[in-house]
This record gives C-alpha cells, sequence and structure tokens, in this order.
C-alpha cells in the first residue's frame, strides 16, 4: 500500500496494526509488520525492516534492511543487514551476517552463516557456513 511504500521510505511511522506485541519489543518507526505476526517477547526490529504476515519473532534481532517472507518463525537469533529469510522457514539459535539469503521452507538450528552466502539446504545441528 502507498502508507507501506512511505513508511519503508522513512516518511511516515510504519503501520503496527493487526499483530500481536509480547514484552520487550522494540521496532524503528520504519519497519514494517503483517498481519497475524506474533512479536516478543525480548525483540528488536531495526529500520527498513520487513516483516510478512503471520511471523513469529522470538528472543531475536533484525538488524537494517532484514525480511522475514509470511508464516516463518525466527527464535534466539540475529539477522545480518539486508538477511532475507523464505516462506516457512524455521530459524533457532542462528547468527546470519550481512545479505544473506534463506531459501524457502529451510530449517536453520544453530547455524553461524557468513556474508553474502545464500542457503538451499537444511542445517540441522550447529555449523559454521564459509
Amino acid at each position: 500500500t502507498r502508507c507501506s511504500e512511505d513508511a519503508a521510505q522513512g516518511r511516515l511511522p510504519a503501520p503496527r496494526l493487526a499483530h500481536s506485541a509480547r514484552r520487550n519489543v522494540m521496532v524503528h518507526p520504519s519497519a514494517t509488520i503483517g498481519k497475524g505476526c506474533v512479536v516478543g517477547p525480548a525483540v528488536v526490529i531495526g529500520p527498513n525492516c520487513r516483516v510478512a504476515e503471520g511471523v513469529r519473532l522470538e528472543s531475536c534481532t533484525l538488524l537494517e534492511g532484514a525480511a522475514v517472507a509470511s508464516h516463518a518463525i525466527i527464535r534466539e537469533s540475529v539477522l545480518g543487514l539486508g538477511s532475507s529469510i523464505g516462506r516457512w522457514c524455521f530459524v533457532n539459535g542462528s547468527v546470519l551476517g550481512e545479505a544473506v539469503e534463506v531459501c524457502e521452507a529451510l530449517l536453520l538450528n544453530g547455524a553461524t552463516v557468513l556474508p553474502q552466502k545464500q542457503l538451499e539446504r537444511n542445517i540441522r545441528s550447529p555449523e559454521i557456513v564459509i
């Protein structure tokens, strides 16, 4: 919508209706959060982040420009600058570097991913992706 485009460019506060925030949540005004999302506890969403509908965020940090596609679950993780998570992904206890792209429907459990990587496979146990 026009309002979301303006918010992404920092002209208006982002609309934050139709989602649930639970304890200790910080959201930058330029971030957008979709309908039906559950955010918190202990979540930080940085500038220009995009969170699609139905996403669950818990104990995580999204750095500037990070994007989470619909129905993903992110727990106890850090998403680096400009990183993106595909639809239906489950990310747990992971740290993603700058501009990391995670394809749809993947599991990341304890992954540490260096910048500029594209993940196309599940990571079921702790692993460093170089």
